[in-house]
């Protein structure tokens, strides 16, 4: 895909381009399970925790939990904010526990980041049970919206023999968690058959340099592979 709309180089928080990612023109049509999608959408938003340093990754035991002890920072975002303050009540718990838990609110909340963005607009769909979907909120939004799966396979094509090595760890967190929720065909550069090969390292470099992120990218895995 040629980029041709500056807005797809735009780097967003993880949640927020992984839910752009995922969802099939927004709503209501999902590219995967509703399940599925909130565990990833959810497991983003505790890796930009973990990411930020503010929940700390330790184990008790062979089970990798979420804690705030020892975290270095509070997130200024009031989706993480709500999110740290329960992991800071309800003490250690598992890593699956947390993303179970915040997958609860954890679509719709992020989609009202984007709202916050002018990217949608929350919209009322049904006739007898209405419920909330979401559009683009304008033109501009919808052709930027468009080209989020472009920037991350871009971003792939463009360093095939450097294993994503110029960008930043938070694009390698997208990649992985794409990859756990069994995106891989939508994060392919087309032509390149290497691709699978290059998010393969992609995977082993979050794993060697942030390994603590590469729990949350674990445990989405195993969960999105019992929910499909």
């Amino acid at each position: 895909m040629a980029l041709t709309n500056p807005n797809v180089l735009v780097r967003m928080p993880v949640a927020d381009d992984l839910w752009l990612i995922t969802y099939d023109q927004w709503a209501p049509k999902h590219t995967v399970s509703d399940p599925v999608l909130s565990y990833g959408v959810a497991a983003a938003l505790v890796a930009e925790l973990v990411l930020g340093r503010c929940a700390v990754v330790n184990h008790a035991g062979h089970t990798p939990g979420l804690t705030v002890k020892g975290a270095e920072f509070e997130p200024l975002d009031p989706v993480l904010k709500d999110l740290l303050h329960l992991i800071t009540n309800d003490g250690w718990r598992p890593v699956k526990e947390w993303i179970r838990y915040a997958a609860r609110n954890a679509v719709h909340d992020v989609a009202g980041r984007l709202c916050v963005r002018e990217l949608l607009l929350p919209v009322e769909v049904g006739t007898l049970r209405k419920r909330i979907a979401w559009q683009a909120a304008s033109p501009k939004a919808s052709t930027a919206i468009d080209y989020r799966p472009g920037r991350v396979a871009a971003m792939l094509g463009a360093d095939q023999h450097r294993a994503f090595a110029v960008h930043g760890i938070e694009d390698v967190a997208l990649v992985a968690l794409c990859d756990a929720l069994g995106l891989r065909h939508r994060l392919l550069v087309d032509g390149v058959r290497e691709s699978h090969t290059y998010i393969d390292q992609v995977q082993l470099r979050l794993a060697h340099e942030r390994p603590d992120v590469f729990v949350v990218v674990q445990a989405l895995g195993e969960m999105a592979g019992t929910s499909r």
